[in-house]
């Protein structure tokens, strides 16, 4: 009966990225339009080949790999271990949560990578109605929320383990706030975030 095939090859000059198209990510890319999936995907010398077997796409299947081939970004990932610290004191004398430590990957490997964070936070002052509130945000969800409401250092650790697809990145911020109505300041030192492959 033989096998009822479509293909298309695309020119690698003609992904918006053409000097670093990345079959990896592009497969995902595909993945994600919520079309007819092809069979296969792969580099073929200066090509890129998008195939259907016996399954075949339609023509709005075929529009929306064109447009994921405009639309490719491309570039390389990278496993290697992110690692961002900042030791001096910051203060905030505010109920609006502040940053202290920004992180953010480049493009990654797929895989599954530990996040660990650490700080040590206080009050400038003792007072039971105040204290200094801390938080660690991974990719813009709330991972750990600590209060402190000593002049007392308290040292806070986390960890988590994200997995992401090939070209994903990992965000990571270490937010600090007063709570309380006095004037007063909470503290943050010590901050640290590290980012690390342990799977692929």
């Amino acid at each position: 009966m033989g096998t009822v095939r479509v293909t298309k090859t695309y020119a690698k000059s003609e992904f918006s990225s053409a000097s670093s198209v990345n079959i990896s990510m592009f497969k995902d890319e595909v993945e994600q339009l919520g079309i007819t999936d092809p069979t296969t995907i792969f580099a073929s010398g200066t090509d890129v080949v998008v195939r259907w077997d016996d399954v075949l796409p339609t023509s709005d299947d075929i529009t929306a790999v064109d447009g994921a081939v405009e639309d490719h970004a491309g570039g390389t990932t990278s496993s290697e271990a992110t690692l961002m610290t900042d030791a001096d004191a910051s203060y905030n004398s505010t109920p609006v949560w502040d940053t202290k430590l920004d992180v953010s990957t480049g493009m990654l490997v797929a895989g599954t990578y530990e996040v660990m964070w650490q700080a040590e936070i206080a009050i400038d002052a003792e007072d039971a109605s105040i204290c200094s509130e801390f938080r660690a945000v991974v990719n813009d969800e709330a991972e750990m929320s600590v209060k402190n409401y000593s002049t007392e250092w308290l040292p806070v650790v986390g960890y988590r383990s994200v997995s992401v697809s090939e070209g994903e990145a990992i965000a990571v911020s270490l937010d600090f706030r007063k709570c309380g109505a006095k004037a007063n300041m909470a503290k943050i030192r010590k901050a640290q975030v590290s980012i690390k492959a342990i799977a692929g």
